[in-house]
């Protein structure tokens, strides 16, 4: 109906500043229902943008206006989610001087909020945290709920790329809390999921797995897409070794959505491999050399995931050649979302190496010394799973004492989680 209504208006010779206001707010409106519906399509992104780029240059010599900050907005959001991060920058800061031109409270509320989520895709920011929270003191003020439902989801992951994991938790349980008392479902999904992966992330996968389930039902309940929510759900029945239940959460995320966001990708990569693997580990190993997608995302976090699954695959069946492609690809330089401990990528990356090490002895060490690094942040299952490589890698050296250590402490680490050594115990139970 919206773009019946576009199309009639601009067959006109002339069109009146208010006739290219109706179009402008048309076109914004349905470039958000667009992008929705399609977020993962990268082609749909980019005619998305044009879209949004021809409604602005029909608005060329009218002032500043609601319309033209709106539009100003919605590219911004868009180019933030589908990328290039760097590129939603520029508009969203117009957006906001707009939004404050014209007195519009909303539009200052949403692209200060969503500077801030730009700003932070790109490292950790110190004005995109101080533009977050400035957000939700905003959207509290207005008791703005659908904005603070993001800012809790926003705020908490930003928070995490400063280090700061405890205070992360607790603004996404103090909007877990508030939507369940509430009866918000949209902000029960999205922020359920959040805090579930939190958890997960943190080893706490008791907690996880029941959040995953509540978040996706209340998802389902009002008729969103929930295939991130499975991904997750199906990384965390694979870490507690329920195999078949994750496979069914993987399938059922795969019949929802094919092609994932450029977020969620890393998972649906790592799910798809491992899946793989439990039959056939030179299918596992491929489907996560052929993962370009999740390594040009700009999120290095996402790529160290697909990495370290890879090199762990490769070291396991002897494939040399993959697991230094591996080693080699998490060095090439990148900024972005690193939970902002630069410990973290130090780690990965000597973690890869490792795997790739022609000395055994050598690749244990560094395996062991990247896992107490995981450890010591709080990365539990990266921790057990780097200290079973290690042990992996010192039995070969010959050096079964350190071997045993380092597979006592892996499955002390994996028992604290209710955990299992995935890649290890899945192809057993084939």
């Amino acid at each position: 109906m919206a773009s019946e209504v576009i199309d009639r208006l601009l067959t006109q010779d002339r069109l009146s500043v208010e006739d290219r206001k109706l179009v402008a707010r048309l076109r914004e409106a349905e470039a958000c229902a667009r992008f929705m519906s399609s977020a993962a399509q990268a082609d749909e992104a980019h005619e998305i943008k044009a879209s949004i780029r021809d409604a602005l240059a029909l608005l060329d010599g009218t002032g500043a206006s609601a319309e033209r900050a709106a539009l100003l907005h919605r590219l911004g959001w868009v180019t933030w989610r589908a990328g290039p991060v760097e590129e939603s920058l520029a508009p969203l800061r117009e957006a906001l001087d707009e939004a404050h031109a014209v007195g519009d409270d909303r539009l200052v509320r949403l692209s200060t909020h969503d500077l801030g989520v730009a700003l932070n895709r790109m490292g950790a920011d110190p004005e995109g945290l101080r533009l977050l929270e400035e957000s939700m003191r905003l959207a509290r003020e207005a008791n703005d709920v659908n904005l603070l439902s993001r800012c809790y989801i926003n705020l908490s992951a930003t928070l995490l790329r400063f280090g700061r994991r405890d205070e992360a938790i607790a603004i996404a349980e103090e909007g877990l809390a508030r939507a369940r008392r509430s009866g918000d479902r949209l902000s029960l999904a999205f922020i359920g999921s959040n805090l579930s992966e939190l958890y997960a992330e943190r080893g706490r996968l008791a907690d996880a797995l029941p959040l995953h389930e509540e978040a996706i039902d209340a998802a389902h309940s009002i008729g969103m897409r929930a295939s991130s929510g499975l991904d997750a759900l199906a990384m965390t029945l694979l870490n507690l070794g329920r195999f078949e239940e994750a496979r069914e959460a993987w399938q059922r995320a795969n019949d929802a959505e094919p092609i994932r966001e450029p977020q969620d990708r890393a998972d649906a990569a790592v799910l798809d491999a491992t899946f793989a693997w439990a039959d056939d580990p030179a299918r596992g190993i491929r489907r996560l050399r052929d993962a370009d997608d999740v390594r040009q995302s700009g999120w290095p976090v996402y790529v160290f995931q697909v990495l370290a699954t890879l090199g762990r695959m490769a070291v396991r069946v002897g494939d040399r050649e993959a697991a230094q492609y591996a080693a080699t690809v998490i060095r090439e330089p990148r900024t972005g979302e690193t939970f902002g401990i630069e410990d973290f990528v130090a780690a990965s990356i000597a973690w890869s190496g490792g795997l790739a090490d022609p000395d055994p002895a050598a690749g244990a060490r560094a395996s062991a010394s990247a896992a107490s690094t995981f450890e010591e942040h709080l990365f539990p299952l990266r921790a057990a799973d780097a200290f079973a490589d290690a042990a992996l890698l010192a039995e070969r050296a010959g050096r079964s004492d350190e071997a045993a250590r380092w597979r006592t402490k892996a499955d002390e680490i994996y028992a604290s989680c209710s955990a299992v050594p995935v890649l290890d115990r899945i192809r057993a139970v084939r």
